[in-house]
């Protein structure tokens, strides 16, 4: 019996670090940024995230699942291949010691975590995240000495701190104190104006609007009405593509009338009037299609399309799959995609679902239109959680055990 109370003991104290840990790693991108504010450290963000793989190794007793090692086995052999047939690897190597930080430090999610933990570490980081802009970024932007496209990427991590704010409500027992609350609530308020008048990144805006759309299509339980707001919301999207600069032009002069000039409306104004709005990416998609063709079973090779554009990669997940690895990588990630959006759909009463959410939102808006497979912690975070983590297997419940 003592033996037992020890052994339940142990794994409490497991989850609770797990989470903590979790917490962390997705909130790296902040830690990352004011780490670097202060001290530069030369290939910081590949031994912070190795730092919490071993951690997390150490907290679960060195236990790792064989599926989850399979994964990362077979990637690697990708990776293999890609270094001998890719001519300038440069790009190969980069990308899989990339993947392998973000792999390995997300292989905390194969165990139980503390998804309330995950939470409020994020909270607290996204606080101090915060600080950050108002007095280094908001400073610079008041003086007039911001560098606006430095705010780029600042907007895809203000939206790790905003999602992890607005899913919270959905968590079970997720208790915090209303002080913590109010500043909370205030350090959202903060980055949700950097991102709508400061930033000019498109990109974020879109994942912001994902987040809110999969809420409101998470609270809808009958699937004919659900497939009704789906449909509703494409036909919105297609009106919003084939008037777009008139509504941009609509929204840019409401917010001049009312002296609230906004970055984003002013860039994206500006490119559909006198350049390519999509800022290049277009020819990027041409050039991975033209890559595809050459190669399309087997791909032309990880790294290879960004060997030859200047470290440019196709900007979006399937074209760059479909360019490196071909055809049969596509499919898989593919259906692999549309099984993780049904899942967390599907999945009700669950923190895990709830943690898988955040992740998806975080994930493949920026995967569809900035970034690749390879750089995305969000990604793979996503994969383990999905396909290894036990505790999202039986979509058909509705009754699960988080913590």
């Amino acid at each position: 019996m003592e033996n037992l109370l020890t052994l339940n003991k142990r794994n409490a104290k497991s989850i609770h670090y797990n989470g903590i840990l979790i917490g962390l790693f997705l909130s790296a991108d902040m830690i990352i940024k004011l780490v670097l504010t202060l001290v530069y450290v030369e290939n910081f963000l590949v031994f912070f995230y190795l730092s919490i793989f071993l951690v997390g190794v150490i907290v679960n007793g060195f236990r790792l699942n064989n599926k989850y090692l399979l994964i990362y086995i077979a990637i690697a052999a990708l990776f293999g291949i890609s270094l001998i047939t890719v001519n300038d690897n440069y790009y190969t190597f980069q990308y899989f010691l990339f993947f392998t930080a973000f792999y390995l430090a997300s292989g905390i999610l194969q165990f139980q975590v503390s998804v309330n933990n995950i939470f409020k570490t994020i909270s607290i980081v996204n606080v101090a995240f915060v600080l950050y802009l108002y007095f280094v970024i908001f400073d610079s932007f008041s003086r007039g000495t911001l560098d606006i496209d430095f705010t780029l990427n600042l907007s895809y991590t203000s939206l790790i701190g905003i999602s992890a704010f607005f899913l919270s409500f959905s968590l079970k027992n997720y208790k915090q104190s209303k002080l913590f609350f109010i500043i909370c609530s205030i350090s959202v308020l903060t980055e949700l104006f950097f991102m709508l008048f400061i930033s000019s990144n498109r990109g974020s805006l879109i994942g912001l609007t994902a987040l809110f759309s999969l809420i409101l299509l998470k609270k809808i339980s009958q699937p004919a009405i659900r497939i009704f707001v789906m449909f509703f919301f494409a036909t919105i999207g297609i009106y919003i593509y084939n008037n777009l600069i008139d509504i941009v032009r609509s929204l840019y002069n409401i917010t001049i009338k009312y002296d609230l000039p906004s970055n984003f409306l002013h860039k994206s104004l500006w490119k559909l009037e006198f350049q390519d709005f999509s800022s290049g990416r277009f020819d990027l998609y041409n050039d991975a299609l033209l890559a595809f063709s050459k190669s399309p079973f087997l791909g032309t090779g990880i790294g290879d399309f960004s060997s030859k554009h200047a470290g440019q990669y196709p900007h979006n997940l399937f074209l760059d799959v479909l360019t490196e690895l071909g055809f049969w990588a596509f499919v898989i990630v593919l259906i692999f995609s549309i099984y993780g959006f049904y899942i967390i759909l599907k999945v009700r009463n669950s923190d895990y679902a709830t943690l898988a959410f955040m992740l998806f939102v975080l994930a493949f808006p920026k995967l569809m239109f900035s970034s690749t497979l390879w750089m995305s912690p969000f990604f793979w975070a996503f994969l383990v959680l999905i396909l290894v983590n036990p505790r999202l297997k039986d979509i058909n419940s509705t009754k699960k055990t988080d913590e």
